[in-house]
């Protein structure tokens, strides 16, 4: 279950329409887009394989293939502000900035247009209001085709790998609708492929990519308390065992 977030015109119904688009769909349809006024939904599939860990002792191994089926809600900017306006309400009434609708997505998808910055900061204020904290995500650049060589879309998306990098995120996935289903849809593969494999973190097997905010600096935090409690335990008994000592020598 993924919830597409982004602002009008950011790139994400062509990029919905093109993921997708059955195989004999035109990619002009897909690029014909028109406003989404209400929530709508699509879906598309892609098979992943698990990793496994070697009876022998070394390496892993190609585990069982699996189909994952990623159900695509595209949000439209609208009821998007009605959400954030809810959750607000929610925080005054109750003082709890956590969203009654956390759950209901496996993975929440923030599309930006590689070009304007606008859309980039109205990406990352749907994270913020919408989001809370145990919600996977992932940015996704749209319309890279297009600003390959423009100096300000590259800022753009030099800020959006900041802001990934800085919340241990995974990097932006930047693609076009224009890319998706040529070269025999590899690049509709990857894109998916990834996409599921962000809503499927700590699954068993399969590879894991960043999608929670902070959650390696989390486990780095807890390894590093676990390390110091048992230095802790080793000195609280190497200072019991001086202690008894001193005092059985000091008796004799």
């Amino acid at each position: 279950r993924v919830l597409v977030l982004g602002s009008q015109s950011c790139g994400k119904t062509a990029l919905l329409n093109a993921l997708c688009a059955s195989m004999e769909a035109s990619l002009d349809v897909a690029r014909n887009t028109t406003v989404t006024m209400r929530p709508e939904t699509s879906s598309a599939f892609v098979k992943l394989r698990r990793r496994l860990a070697s009876n022998n002792g070394g390496g892993v191994k190609d585990g069982e293939e699996f189909v994952v089926h990623l159900v695509f809600t595209d949000v439209p900017p609208l009821a998007a502000a009605k959400q954030e306006k809810h959750i607000r309400k929610l925080s005054e009434l109750f003082g709890t900035s956590a969203s009654p609708g956390d759950r209901l997505c496996d993975l929440a998808m923030l599309v930006f247009d590689c070009a304007d910055s606008s859309s980039l900061s109205h990406a990352k204020e749907l994270e913020s209001a919408l989001l809370t904290k145990e919600t996977p995500r992932v940015y996704v650049g749209a319309k890279v085709d297009l600003v390959r060589d423009n100096l300000d879309a590259t800022s753009v998306m030099d800020e959006a790998v900041v802001h990934c990098r800085e919340s241990d995120l995974e990097p932006p996935l930047l693609t076009s609708a224009s890319e998706i289903g040529l070269d025999g849809g590899e690049e509709s593969a990857n894109v998916l492929s990834h996409l599921a494999r962000c809503a499927l973190c700590g699954e068993p097997g399969i590879e894991h990519l960043k999608s929670k905010p902070y959650e390696e600096q989390k486990r780095r935090d807890a390894a590093r308390r676990r390390k110091m409690m048992w230095l802790g335990g080793i000195v609280s008994v190497g200072v019991v065992v001086a202690v008894g000592v001193g005092i059985l020598l000091g008796g004799g």
